[in-house]
């Protein structure tokens, strides 16, 4: 939601600089942002492991709205940087918590992971709409949970290491991001 308008947010903070500032400035907003997603979903997931799943969902969501309000009303560039980061914190308390409890709650994994991207796709196209409508569901319907995994246990056995899986997840998100970013400037120069 944030990329198609990302150019023009940083016009209005760089005040008219050089297109080449703005591309610049468009692939390091993306990067923090990812950043921060990627560093900040292994803590968000253990605090979820110990207090529940509800609990950092509702908190991730509220705050995120916080951050992207925040974002669309920044004038400074350290600003729009700061609620870029933020909202890369507060999206490590949504989006893996969310797919940790659908791997605990739904039966057939492999069904329902299909159905959460789904949902996410549709989320990035009408989330700004329907932001205050899914935090209000998440706290009627969505049951407290806490994790079933014992302590101390870190992935499935034999399956693959940890630190393999966040590194794929790394260039993955990476890649999204990089082609997300491209498109965005191609779009912004027509």
């Amino acid at each position: 939601m944030v990329l198609p308008v990302l150019p023009f947010v940083l016009e209005r903070a760089l005040d008219g600089v050089a297109r080449a500032s703005v591309a610049w400035h468009t692939g390091l907003l993306t990067g923090v942002y990812m950043l921060a997603l990627f560093l900040f979903a292994p803590l968000r997931g253990y605090v979820s492991d110990r207090t529940g799943r509800r609990v950092v969902i509702l908190l991730g969501l509220a705050s995120f709205s916080a951050a992207m309000l925040w974002f669309a009303l920044a004038h400074g560039l350290v600003f729009v940087y700061g609620a870029r980061v933020l909202a890369g914190v507060f999206a490590a308390a949504v989006l893996p918590v969310v797919f940790a409890w659908v791997g605990e709650a739904a039966a057939p994994r492999a069904r329902a992971f299909a159905w959460l991207s789904a949902a996410s796709a549709l989320g990035f196209l009408f989330g700004p709409a329907l932001g205050i409508g899914t935090w209000l569901a998440t706290y009627r319907f969505f049951p407290q949970s806490t994790s079933r995994r014992p302590r101390g246990s870190v992935s499935e056995p034999g399956g693959p290491s940890l630190m393999w899986l966040l590194a794929l997840s790394l260039l993955v998100m990476f890649g999204i991001g990089s082609f997300e970013v491209g498109l965005t400037l191609q779009g912004s120069r027509c």
